[in-house]
């Protein structure tokens, strides 16, 4: 894995968290862009395009990798060229999903069985485990030190009701322990050093090394979730998104974003995807008045960043993101778009990233308006495990400097 350090000394007591300005993290290659009070400082823009055998999408270190029916594909994070589609499994189109493991490994689950694959980009199967005895699996998180460092796995059916949480032993695919999940689990990621699952009753907080479990009950099955630090956010019905803060589950705002559907977490940046639109609200008939769309939140604080930039595609159906861009993968078209900001160094070129209008080269700012603010300090530094060697003021700023 690859981690980022900004080495700059200066004390770390709790701060004020103000509202992020256009100017912040401007490129020093351009001057910032004119702007109005309708269009935010720091847009989003389309960047590279590419046509893919999947859409099932993860970043890392090592590329953007791309699932499809017993396929996987990688895409060049700057590039957005692929790699050769690699056909070496068995797992479903539809059903799949893709976990970071580390050192250009990866982790895919579908249906009963898991696959640990390594060797980005040319991807060579080390080893596949059957998980019948578990169920179908919802989710697979290989945790970070901080978080234990285990490979855990939900899974649901099996003819039990609700479902199941489980740590893997990935030497023997033995089960290490296991715990029951009210209502079936879902998605799986981890927060301030405790695994997360979203169930059908609200979010589960596990603490690693005491096994002991705590259900924040919300009275709805979370669609969406992403940490950012000790904050969880997740997607529930209506057009926002909500903040729990890590360890207490105490409720840390609501933030408006239209139609949200799924969330990615990048350090401290939040990722909002929002699906497209219906014209029709019995039945699914996409409207192009109300697009898919990306918006990029300050994940401390709650406030809008860039965004939202419009995406003129109907079936968005996964997200992914990493040092500072996103990726959206789409089902129907098979192609991945990412998503760059242009106070960014590097990939975000303005006028010269790929883009199908103007529409899509700069972002108009819709009817987006911030909600409650989280706690108005900041008391907690490291979110990665290799800068808890660090003082807790580099941290901040490591992580300040991400934005």
């Amino acid at each position: 894995m690859l981690f980022s350090l900004v080495l700059v000394a200066t004390s770390c007591t709790a701060i004020s968290v103000s509202s992020p300005s256009g100017s912040r993290g401007a490129s020093p290659s351009h001057s910032a862009p004119t702007t109005s009070p309708e269009v935010a400082a720091d847009r989003l823009i389309i960047g590279a395009r590419s046509r893919t055998d999947g859409w099932v999408v993860m970043a890392d270190g090592f590329g953007v990798h791309v699932a499809g029916g017993g396929t996987l594909q990688n895409l060049d994070l700057e590039t957005g060229q692929s790699s050769e589609v690699a056909h070496i499994g068995s797992w479903d189109y539809d059903f799949s999903r893709l976990g970071r493991y580390g050192e250009g490994s990866l982790w895919l689950a579908s249906g009963h069985d898991l696959w640990d694959i390594a060797g980005s980009p040319q991807y060579v199967i080390s080893q596949q485990y059957d998980l019948h005895r578990l169920g179908y699996l919802s989710g697979i998180l290989q945790a970070s030190p901080a978080a234990g460092g285990g490979t855990w796995v939900g899974a649901t059916g099996d003819g039990r009701p609700g479902g199941l949480i489980a740590e893997l032993d990935p030497d023997s695919g033995s089960i290490i322990r296991r715990f029951i999940v009210r209502g079936g689990p879902g998605a799986i990621t981890e927060a301030d050093g405790f695994i997360i699952v979203t169930t059908g009753s609200g979010i589960l907080r596990l603490n690693p090394r005491t096994g002991r479990a705590t259900t924040k009950h919300l009275g709805v099955f979370p669609q969406g979730i992403a940490a950012t630090r000790d904050r969880v956010w997740w997607v529930g019905s209506g057009d926002v998104i909500n903040c729990l803060l890590m360890p207490e589950l105490t409720d840390c705002g609501t933030v408006e974003v239209p139609r949200a559907s799924i969330l990615s977490g990048d350090a401290r940046r939040l990722w909002v995807l929002s699906q497209t639109g219906s014209r029709d609200p019995s039945i699914y008939l996409p409207d192009p008045s109300e697009p898919t769309t990306v918006t990029l939140v300050d994940g401390l604080t709650g406030d809008i960043i860039a965004g939202p930039v419009a995406i003129h595609h109907h079936t968005p159906a996964s997200l992914t993101s990493f040092n500072g861009h996103a990726w959206v993968g789409f089902h129907d078209d098979e192609e991945v778009v990412r998503i760059d900001r242009t106070s960014t160094n590097g990939w975000a070129r303005p006028g010269v990233t790929g883009s199908s209008g103007p529409s899509e080269r700069t972002a108009t700012r819709l009817p987006i308006g911030v909600g409650r603010n989280a706690r108005a300090s900041v008391d907690t530094c490291c979110d990665q495990p290799t800068a808890l060697a660090m003082s807790l003021s580099i941290c901040r700023l490591a992580n300040d400097a991400k934005l």
